[in-house]
């Protein structure tokens, strides 16, 4: 199965209900975006793209409608997406936004014209072929975990669809409105993104300054909160949501923290070991990474 395959479903069985909202409020049918990825997947194999490349999405700015189109679009030939920060030696191509800078040696096309170009293609009706997906990677997504060294993950197709059943089609429900800062950038981004489309529902896109706005215009009532940095972003987003009257609800495993110098020294009071948190190897974040093993 291909991760772009159910759109292709819900193209034909709700083709006027609308799939995604943009950060400039404007609406996208469920029909509109089967038919964007259509489009841009003919760009992308007019480009020389054929499955089994990788291909960098260096997307900027609040609304990442166009890279989510793209990565899909990807995804339907058979092509990996990737986030720019992965190695330019690993990278067959890179679509970039205006004023990313391109590695020497990578073949590249800018978003604007790609997303021009898409416009003529739309022209062919005649549904681009499904690649079958299945153990294909779909995705490489670049995370730092809680290490603070860069590395990226490969994710197929078959496994960013387990991991959408598991995590959030056993709790499907009626199709829902899901507000969202973030793309396909981010792996939770992914999931949120099918996990939310996949139903039938609406996926919101909203500049996180305006999030408040996007919130209230939707009619929200109540929040679910989880993230990163747990102390700082998660807290903070906590305690301005209950001072605005929203009941919230903080999911208990899912927010977490990367290392900092103050939790190091609580590490060490709780191991037993304050010895460690004057230890040249460990006193700082780019010491402990090096040092890891010891």
């Amino acid at each position: 199965v291909n991760v772009a395959d159910p759109f292709r479903r819900l193209a034909r069985i709700k083709p006027d209900v609308p799939a995604v909202i943009r950060a400039d409020h404007s609406s996208v049918t469920y029909a509109a975006l089967d038919d964007m990825i259509d489009a841009a997947a003919r760009v992308l194999l007019g480009l020389g793209i054929r499955a089994g490349d990788i291909v960098g999405l260096a997307m900027v700015g609040p609304d990442e409608f166009r890279g989510i189109v793209m990565a899909f679009a990807l995804a339907r030939i058979g092509a990996t997406s990737a986030n720019a920060s992965l190695a330019p030696e690993h990278l067959d191509f890179l679509i970039q936004e205006r004023n990313v800078p391109v590695p020497a040696g990578v073949r590249s096309a800018a978003m604007d014209a790609v997303w021009s170009a898409m416009a003529i293609t739309r022209a062919n009706t005649d549904p681009v072929r499904d690649h079958p997906g299945g153990e294909a990677i779909f995705r490489i997504y670049g995370s730092s975990g809680t290490t603070g060294t860069p590395k990226h993950v490969a994710i197929s197709h078959a496994t960013q669809i387990r991991r959408v059943e598991i995590q959030f089609l056993q709790c499907t429900g009626a199709p829902e409105i899901r507000i969202a800062g973030m793309g396909t950038s981010h792996a939770w981004g992914v999931l949120c993104i099918l996990r939310t489309l996949w139903v039938g529902g609406t996926f919101v896109l909203s500049n996180p300054a305006n999030g408040l706005d996007a919130i209230q215009r939707h009619g929200v009532t109540s929040l679910v909160i989880c993230g990163m940095q747990t102390e700082y972003c998660v807290d903070t987003t906590t305690r301005r949501a209950l001072a605005l009257g929203y009941p919230v609800t903080l999911v208990a495993d899912g927010h977490t923290t990367v290392g900092n110098d103050a939790l190091f020294q609580r590490l060490c009071d709780a191991l037993g070991r304050p010895e460690w948190i004057d230890d040249p190897r460990f006193v700082s974040v780019p010491a402990r990474n090096e040092h890891h093993v010891e």
